[in-house]
């Protein structure tokens, strides 16, 4: 697991997004939420990188934009502090900004 994501953390994550695309939103964010705790017990970076980076995008689904800007600043951090080599850094970011522009702050949501 020293480059991969610890499998429950990736289940329950991706159970979440399956959850909201067959449109049963709160049991989804439940999933994500379970994920996210699990990726923190686990204490693994690039698990936790993908849990945060999958809660954020679940709340973006759901358009919340305050519950997206949290995780997604929180994996852009550990992401840059921990240097790993990963995809979600890009998402993550696309994600903080629309946060970020969704709350009115249309000029600070671009990089």
């Amino acid at each position: 697991m020293r480059y991969g994501v610890d499998s429950g953390v990736a289940c329950g994550a991706n159970l979440g997004l399956v959850s909201l695309g067959l449109g049963y939103a709160d049991q989804a964010l439940q999933h994500l939420h379970r994920a996210l705790a699990l990726a923190r017990d686990v204490a693994h970076p690039n698990t936790l990188q993908y849990a945060l980076t999958l809660t954020a995008m679940g709340h973006h689904f759901r358009r919340e934009a305050r519950d997206v800007q949290e995780p997604a600043e929180m994996a852009i951090a550990l992401i840059s502090e921990q240097g790993l080599a990963s995809n979600f850094l890009a998402m993550a970011t696309c994600l903080q900004g629309w946060a970020v522009a969704a709350q009115g702050q249309r000029e600070a949501g671009w990089p």
